[in-house]
């Protein structure tokens, strides 16, 4: 059984998220879309939140999305995985630049020092998710843009929401 571990904030979870996730689950048995906590960063959305847009952004997908969370180092979360007797396990990381692809191969070669055992699958963006970050649709929909391109209606209306003191009168 081959288990892809897919890992990030998802603060929020966008297209790009998504569809590297349907690449995933191709050729992995089983996707854990796993949420990093960090208690230094501030999200804009709890965890709980994070995780419904998730499950509603997935719920059309195989049934072998699963989805976790996790602090501290990505490879000790992965290492700790039993679901079965040992499984294939594999980090799936999203690449939409040269630039993603410079820090994404030196993180593989510091988690495959870390953990010989866990590979990494770098898997290039969908050409429309090309230009979507969480971070870049937080600060369009900070300025009352519509975001209904990037995310899934639910999660837009929640940014709206979340924006909406802050824009001006």
């Amino acid at each position: 059984m081959t288990i892809g571990v897919f890992a990030g904030s998802f603060d929020p979870f966008t297209f790009g998220h998504s569809s590297i996730i349907h690449d995933a689950t191709k050729f992995c048995d089983q996707v854990v879309i796993a949420i990093g906590v960090n208690s230094n960063k501030n999200p804009l959305f709890s965890l709980e939140e994070r995780i419904s847009f998730i499950k509603e952004a997935t719920k059309d997908f195989k049934d072998n999305i699963v989805i976790g969370q996790f602090s501290g180092l990505l490879v000790d979360y992965v290492a700790g995985l039993k679901p079965i007797k040992n499984p294939t396990k594999l980090l799936i990381r999203g690449v939409r630049s040269t630039a993603d692809f410079e820090y994404e191969a030196n993180l593989s070669l510091i988690n495959k020092k870390l953990n010989p055992s866990i590979d990494t699958i770098l898997l290039i963006s969908d050409p429309d998710c090309a230009i979507i970050s969480s971070s870049m649709v937080k600060e369009v929909a900070s300025y009352g843009h519509d975001v209904r391109s990037f995310v899934y209606p639910t999660i837009a209306k929640a940014l709206a929401e979340k924006f909406k003191t802050q824009q001006p009168s």
